[in-house]
């Protein structure tokens, strides 16, 4: 693909926002208390209070709640209409083998979650599949001057990989190679209707890979993009991320918390005292404080 170059340096600006997605994926999935231990560390001075604090933090995600409470779409199944017969049996075993209901439930729910969602088409043992991409997972890319949100690249993210090994010199003959090493690189799996291509974001097609993958050639044999996305933005191509379901779901617990931690002391009072002999007295719900005599 010529506009490599471009596309990962659209990969690298929208690096911030895939991990924010990530983000609020882990809450969906239930990952909510570090978020909300990481906010109470933010603002908590006293490490001994953060600590009593963090033994109260409620289970309750509200953005899964409100999600599936959102994702309504497939709660029934759906009813599907063709135009004749020999159609209906394809779209009746095609729906079956993708469990078709299931897929766009879920496709429903990490929409509403992450406000972009994509669907994956491939072929298992013969039978036709289907899986979700989270909003993690993939970033969409246009080079289209006419219509900018219509995707002509899909990018689906496969993790990191250690570089390929260089021999770069300079004129004096010095190995390169060593300079501003890099461990790791991200490797990105490049779909157009035209081509398929693995790179890194070195730059480097990464034909290693894709030989581990069993493809031997660059050329899409689909035809097409073989993803479906979908975006909750009318007006760009990337919509902004899940800023209020995120806020939100870590804002209540935190709340929560600062309501139980005060039940605490409600409950289990701090006494003090002074001109006693008490020695080794802590500093916590019924405890006793030495606060030392007047003089």
């Amino acid at each position: 693909m010529e506009m490599m170059p471009e596309i990962i340096q659209h990969y690298m600006r929208y690096r911030d926002h895939l991990e924010y997605d990530h983000r609020v994926f882990k809450i969906y999935e239930g990952q909510i208390k570090k978020e909300v231990e990481n906010s109470l560390r933010d603002e908590t001075l006293s490490k001994s209070a953060l600590k009593r604090a963090m033994q109260r933090i409620p289970s309750l995600n509200i953005l899964k709640k409100a999600t599936d409470k959102l994702s309504a779409l497939y709660a029934e199944p759906a009813i599907r209409f063709v135009e004749t017969e020999g159609d209906r049996d394809i779209m009746h075993n095609i729906s079956q083998e993708m469990d078709v209901n299931s897929l766009m439930l879920r496709t429903n729910q990490m929409l509403n979650a992450q406000n972009r969602v994509a669907i994956e088409f491939y072929v298992k043992n013969g039978m036709h599949k289907g899986r979700v991409l989270a909003a993690h997972q993939f970033l969409p890319f246009s080079d289209d001057p006419s219509d900018p949100n219509n995707m002509t690249v899909f990018i689906k993210l496969l993790g990191e990989e250690k570089p390929l090994p260089t021999t770069a010199t300079d004129t004096d003959g010095r190995d390169l190679s060593q300079d501003n090493k890099i461990d790791k690189v991200d490797v990105l799996a490049l779909y157009s209707d035209d081509e398929f291509i693995i790179i890194d974001t070195s730059g480097s097609p990464r034909f290693d890979i894709m030989e581990k993958m069993g493809v031997t050639s660059t050329i899409n044999p689909f035809g097409t993009i073989p993803f479906v996305y979908i975006s909750k933005s009318d007006f760009q191509l990337v919509p902004f991320v899940n800023q209020a379901g995120l806020d939100m779901s870590v804002l209540i617990p935190k709340l929560l918390t600062d309501l139980n931690y005060a039940a605490q002391f409600l409950s289990h009072s701090l006494i003090w005292y002074k001109n006693t002999d008490l020695q080794g007295a802590e500093a916590h719900p019924d405890a006793m404080i030495n606060l030392g005599s007047a003089e």
